[in-house]
């Protein structure tokens, strides 16, 4: 495949020191669009987070890790 360039996957699988990071800072009230600069997601993945409750370990749980 000559030419062809493979891109890399550009999201970030979160894990629960992230998921108890997010909740420490929306316990704290900082914007989504600084939580997702911090951990390194999309301000969508933070509402997302943000929607399960919040609380790291629920979120844990929500996803099946």
């Amino acid at each position: 495949m000559e030419g062809k360039t493979v891109q890399k996957r550009k999201y970030k699988r979160m894990v629960f020191a992230d998921r108890q990071r997010i909740e420490e800072l929306l316990d704290k009230g900082t914007s989504t669009k600084d939580i997702a600069s911090e951990i390194g997601v999309s301000v969508p993945t933070i509402y997302k987070e943000a929607v399960r409750g919040y609380s790291a370990e629920k979120a844990q749980k929500a996803v099946g890790r």
